[in-house]
This record gives structure tokens, sequence and C-alpha cells, in this order.
């Protein structure tokens, strides 16, 4: 509904006892119960207070001026006079510059750090990952030459990667914009809303009654008291399994689970990240002549393709690369022994359980594997001897070792993913590592 508002309205205090102007960023209105008070967006824009971070980071600057004097003046003021906190809009935004997702995460932050310093709770609360209607409302007060080219842009494009795009292809006008505009976007804003409510019959006909002399009261308005208020980290490093190797069985030998841990790496607002295996499954039974070992080591890298500005969530791609050696023993007379390497593709999904540190990681990696083996020797290599020992445990001079006689090649499925991922360290503004993924602001 749209709401008849005056903002700074003057009559609400005695002109003899106001000293201060009252700020743009309170909008107070005289009305009728079922009126809902809001604004423009380029009303929003142009009266909200901001408070401006710097980039990449959501800590509060050190000036907090304008939050001190709505604490101790303008709010017991008000309230001393009989107007009364109706709504609480909040705004977070990025500049676009730097990954969606990670805008979406400084967005989400910065909101937070204003919604912690004052201490209320927001009625509407919204984030701007990419903070384009800004930016063409500051070009359009600035006059700006561009400001019809960038504005048709965005009107005309509802994906912001799109507008980036668009933006970019003209280098110079993205290098412009990027240093004159884009440090005033990386904001958090407040607008606050005071009513008092008049008769049904004064909000019909469009009048307001004289307002009361303002006469000094004491403010019961409770002192300030920050709500506890939580950032989210990014991850760091994440360690996971894969759940699927644990049921391999095989002839013979039974189950045969393969243990294994990953350690990924995910570096500071991007959407890559680099991940390293190890698969050491170890089971033996000698008096049966049964034996299975396995070293895999692979190296991995992944870009996700977020849609909910979740870092590291959503559908994956990447590629990788393995080494391994093996010894699989499933009688007297079957079994291999060998190396291999491989090298290909992989692609899944990856999903955060709720809103904890936990993840589930479905994928497939195919490619290309080559492995040289020969059949599986129990006991001494060289001697012929058996005493207990694994191949791969004998140290001797290369010479003296048989040479391998057989050769395979595959080409497909080398592995399917079903993983449980869990983030052991996130990084924490403006540096270093942290355990916690919500701390609760300084």
């Amino acid at each position: 509904m749209q709401a008849i508002m005056v903002i700074g309205l003057a009559v609400a205090f005695d002109a003899a006892a106001q000293q201060r102007s009252l700020p743009s960023y309170i909008v107070l209105e005289h009305f009728a119960p079922e009126v809902t008070l809001s604004v423009s967006d380029s009303t929003f824009y142009e009266r909200s207070a901001g408070i401006v971070f710097p980039v990449n980071s959501w800590a509060m600057p050190s000036d907090t001026t304008w939050l001190e004097e709505l604490h101790s003046y303008w709010l017991p003021l008000l309230q001393a006079d009989g107007w009364a906190l109706s709504r609480v809009e909040l705004r977070g935004a990025a500049s676009p510059e730097g990954p969606y997702e990670w805008n979406e995460t400084l967005s989400r932050n910065r909101l937070n750090t204003l919604i912690y310093y004052i201490g209320l709770e927001p009625d509407e609360a919204s984030v701007t990952a990419e903070d384009y209607p800004g930016l063409v409302h500051r070009m359009r007060r600035a006059g700006d030459r561009d400001y019809a080219r960038v504005a048709q842009i965005v009107s005309q494009n509802d994906d912001a990667r799109r507008i980036k795009q668009r933006l970019q292809s003209d280098a110079e006008l993205w290098q412009r914009i990027l240093h004159v505009y884009f440090p005033e976007l990386r904001t958090a804003r407040l607008m606050l809303y005071f009513t008092k409510p008049l008769e049904r019959f004064y909000s019909h006909v469009g009048l307001l009654p004289p307002a009361p002399p303002f006469t000094a009261k004491t403010a019961v308005y409770e002192p300030f008291k920050p709500l506890s208020r939580y950032i989210v980290n990014p991850p760091m490093i994440a360690l996971s399994t894969n759940l699927a190797a644990y049921g391999l069985c095989l002839d013979n030998f039974g189950w045969a689970p393969m243990p294994n841990i990953s350690v990924e790496y995910f570096p500071r607002g991007r959407n890559w990240s680099f991940m390293g295996t190890f698969t050491f499954p170890y089971f033996h039974r000698w008096n049966q002549n049964e034996f299975f070992q396995i070293r895999d080591y692979t190296l991995a890298a992944r870009r996700y393709f977020p849609r909910q500005g979740e870092l590291y969530t959503g559908l994956y791609a990447g590629a990788y690369a393995q080494v391994n050696k093996y010894g699989i023993g499933l009688g007297p007379d079957k079994g291999w022994q060998g190396e291999g390497w491989g090298v290909g593709l992989a692609a899944g999904w990856a999903t955060r359980l709720g809103d904890s540190g936990w993840r589930i990681d479905l994928g497939l990696q195919a490619g290309f594997y080559q492995t040289k083996y020969d059949p599986y020797v129990y006991g001494n290599p060289v001697t012929g001897t058996i005493d207990g020992d694994y191949y791969y445990d004998y140290i001797g001079p290369v010479n003296q070792f048989r040479k391998r006689n057989h050769r395979l090649s595959w080409f497909g499925p080398t592995m399917l993913r079903i993983a449980i991922s869990y983030d052991l360290l996130y990084h924490r503004t403006p540096s270093g590592a942290t355990f916690r993924r919500k701390e609760v602001m300084p």
C-alpha cells in the first residue's frame, strides 16, 4: 500500500526544543493503523544511512558517530515525544567485482554487522550481491555521461552475471565505474520508520491535528544492548571420506572396504577448490593366501557452480590425476600386483546439511587409467621365500626385481563418489583461520 509520508516532519517537535536536524534516515508519519509505511528504492538510496565497508570486508569501520547519536539522542527523544518505532528496513550490498557467490557472502555479513551494531530486529532485511540499482542511482545523481547506457543494460538483463559481462565488454567503462562508483556500493543501509497514530477521521480528510508542545520527559527507551549476531565464515579446509569405497566386495576375499580420506582447500572468495585424496586399505590372511592392499594418491581441482549464493555447493566440474600401487591376492593362484596412473574429468553435486559444516557430495569421475602388473607374489620377490612380508616391503636394487610383463589400459568410469564432508577450518576476517563456522561479532 502506498503511504503518504512526511520525511523529517518538523511539527513533531517544538521549534525551541529542536537542537538538531532530523536525520534523513528517520521517517515520521501520522497515519491510520492499516497503513504500511514504505519508500521507493530511489528514496531509500537517497535518504538511508549507510556504512561503507572496505573491499572484501564486513568489519565495522571505526567511525560510528551517527550510530552513537541514534542511540544516545534520537531514539530516547522520539520515544519521549510519543513516537513508536514501527518498522526497521535494512539492506546489505556489495560491489560487482569478484565472484557473485563471494559478493553474496559479503553483502549478507555486512547486513549482519549493521544488525549487530544497531541492536534492533529488522522488519525487512535484504541483500544485493551486486548492487547494480545502486550503481544506476549514483550515476544518475552524478549526471554521468554513461548513465543512460548503463541503466539500459541493467534494465534489460535480470541475470547479474549477464549485466557484468555486458559492462566488462567495454573495458574503459568498467575500469572507470569500478574506481569511481564501486567503493560506494560496499554498504549496509538503514531506514527507521516512526509512527504516531491518529483517529481514522484525520486519515480520511488528510489533515493533521496541531502537535502538542514538546516537553522534556524521562526517556523510557531502554539503553542500547547489542543483539547477538553471527557472521558466517567461508570454509577454508574440509575433510571428507568416500562412503562408496567402503562397499567393495571381491571374489573369495569377500568384503574389502577401502578406507580413504580427502582434504579439500577452498581459496578465499573463489569458486575453485583443490583436493588431495589418500586411499589406504590393508587386509591380509596369510594362511588363506589372501591379501588386499592399495596405496592411491589423487589430486583434483574443482569449479563449483552454486545457484543459491552458498559457496562450494551445487553442481561442480573438475579434473584429476592419480598414481597408485596395489597387491591383491585372492588365493594361491589368483592375484595381481602392480603400479598404475590415470587422468580424467569429474562432475557432481554438493549440498550443505542444514546450517552446519557438514555437506553431502555426490559425483562421478571418468578418464584414462593404465597399469603394469604381474601375478601376485607371496613372499620374497627375489628368492621366492614366503616369509610373511609384502612385496613392497622389500628393499634392494631395482634390477633385482622382475619387470612387469603385463599392461592394462582402461578408458571409462574410474570412481563413484558418495561422500560426507565436514568443514574443519574457516577463513576469518580480516585474516587467519578459525574452527567456527559462525562467530558472534566482536
